[in-house]
């Protein structure tokens, strides 16, 4: 037996542990990953490619008369002419905001209230809005997901 085989083996071993501590680094930043769709991106009127939230019906914008509705609605957070869409009318959509890994583990999806989610994504016409922008999943792989699995890595690399 060479010396090097049971580190060899030991490489393996780690290898096949990644896509599990990949899924612990996402479940350890479950808030923050939720946070980034409901607070960076929707809450500041952005899609999943980070424009406005256009849709079959306005530009993502608020439109003069906004406020009027939302004042008979008795909403709190103001619609500012211009300012972007917020998702803030009664809540439902931010409140139940989630995220969860499917079922391979490697891959997760943050989504709300399923009818809701329908409703805005086709019908509304916003297109994927619950869907990390690509620089959010950046920074979700790169300051959460890479430094779990390099941490893993040294600690396990010698142990034969």
């Amino acid at each position: 037996m060479s010396i090097i085989t049971p580190y060899i083996e030991n490489l393996e071993k780690i290898k096949n542990k990644l896509p599990e501590i990949a899924a612990k680094a996402i479940n350890d930043n479950y808030s923050e990953i939720v946070m980034l769709v409901k607070s960076k991106q929707l809450g500041k009127g952005l899609n999943s490619f980070g424009t406005p939230l256009e849709w079959n019906l306005g530009d993502g914008y608020y439109k003069p008369a906004t406020q009027g509705y939302a004042t008979r609605d008795k909403v709190r957070v103001p619609k500012i002419e211009g300012q972007p869409y917020n998702f803030s009318w009664f809540g439902e959509t931010l409140d139940n905001t989630q995220l969860k890994q499917n079922a391979n583990e490697s891959t997760y999806e943050v989504f709300t209230i399923p009818w809701k989610q329908r409703m805005l994504e086709t019908k509304a016409g916003y297109g994927e809005i619950f869907k990390l922008t690509k620089e959010h999943n950046d920074y979700v792989n790169e300051k959460m997901i890479l430094p779990a699995i390099y941490r893993y890595i040294l600690m396990n690399l010698l142990s034969p």
